[in-house]
């Protein structure tokens, strides 16, 4: 990262982007072309990015999140957990019209990105503020790619992505930001960024929101207390105003 003076990083999903991708309870892969074809369900629970592949691969989101718990809880390898990831998006490459890993990657990430009509009015208040703009997000680094070239996001922090080799997924690549967010401020510090504003909406956001300089935290979480945060918090709209409006920062 080039040093630079000021930096705000965005978190992507439920903050740039709508977080309204719903399928049924108990899915089935073909929910998820459904999904991607407009279709709105009654009855619904929210599809991420991940347990969304998994369940095109023929794991239903509750037994990838079993999976996981196992993972964290050490009864499964981290190897032995990703090994099974790769099998599965293997697989999947047979099941639809992409020949390849890469052209699954890119259709998956065209159909799955919902970015708010106002995501870029986000960006544009905190480059008229002197910032550069950094997406730093859970989700696949290749998503969040796409998201800052729609845009015009100067950078994307490193999380993870598959790596693949004549057309197959081969492996996972990791950095330490996958795992905790705020890892990212200590870098930006110590390359002389003088100021960082964090915009985020989730759990795994609380950490970074209250040790950024400036933060502010989009109310759209059920379970989140967020009158407790050390951050500006609101509607994504009052946010937005916040952001716009806000000439001492955050907090």
């Amino acid at each position: 990262l080039s040093p630079v003076e000021k930096v705000a990083l965005i978190d992507l999903e439920g903050t740039l982007t709508t977080g309204d991708n719903y399928v049924p309870r108990n899915p089935d892969p073909e929910h998820v072309y459904r999904l991607f074809d407009g279709e709105e369900f009654q009855v619904k629970t929210n599809l991420g990015y991940w347990s969304g592949l998994h369940l095109l691969a023929g794991e239903r989101p509750a037994e990838y999140f079993k999976r996981v718990d196992r993972w964290k809880n050490g009864q499964i390898s981290r190897e032995e957990f990703e090994e099974k990831n790769i099998e599965l998006m293997n697989k999947l490459i047979g099941r639809t019209e992409s020949n390849t890993a890469e052209e699954l990657i890119e259709w998956y990430n065209g159909q799955f990105l919902d970015l708010r009509e106002q995501s870029m009015e986000i960006i544009d208040a905190f480059k008229d503020k002197g910032y550069k703009t950094a997406i730093i997000s859970h989700t696949s680094q290749s998503l969040s790619e796409r998201a800052a070239e729609e845009l015009e996001i100067d950078f994307v922090v490193p999380t993870w992505r598959f790596k693949t080799e004549h057309g197959k997924f081969r492996y996972v690549d990791k950095t330490v930001y996958a795992d905790d967010k705020s890892e990212i401020l200590n870098h930006l510090r110590q390359n002389g960024v003088k100021e960082i504003a964090f915009i985020g909406n989730g759990k795994n956001d609380i950490d970074i929101a209250e040790k950024a300089d400036i933060s502010y935290m989009i109310e759209n979480k059920d379970g989140i207390r967020y009158k407790d945060i050390d951050a500006e918090t609101g509607s994504f709209e009052e946010v937005l105003e916040k952001i716009k409006n806000d000439k001492e920062g955050g907090k």
